[in-house]
């Protein structure tokens, strides 16, 4: 138990400190961000290079959105496969419980047969 809340004390204190740098680094590119706004306006080569790694950050935005499409792509195509294989599965468990019971009405019927013959052999 007390294992359990050093360690819940820790987790949240590590989570506290990686909130605070990722609030910290947010809070720096923001400031980047406004500052490279005004010094564009002022300055053209500030504008230039914004402009171009505004353009770079479109074309990795367009390539990542091009990827999650296709990654969603496939997924749906592994969870179609995981559907037929489940249906698969499902009938393979089928004949497998039908040649079960299959085997279990044989025996049954071997050891009435046997009962029977030996009652007739002591019968008799």
């Amino acid at each position: 138990m007390s294992d359990d809340l050093l360690g819940s004390a820790i987790g949240s204190e590590e989570e506290k400190h990686e909130s605070e740098a990722s609030s910290a680094t947010v809070g720096a590119e923001a400031f980047a961000a406004v500052l490279a706004g005004h010094l564009a306006a002022s300055h053209p080569g500030v504008a230039r290079r914004t402009e171009e790694f505004l353009e770079k950050q479109s074309r990795l935005l367009d390539i990542q959105f091009r990827q999650i499409e296709a990654q969603h792509h496939l997924e749906l195509q592994h969870l179609r496969g995981r559907s037929v294989e489940g249906r698969l599965r499902r009938a393979g468990m089928r004949l497998r419980l039908a040649f079960h019971v299959l085997l279990a009405i044989a025996a049954s019927a071997i050891v009435i047969a046997l009962a029977m013959a030996l009652r007739d052999a002591v019968t008799s």
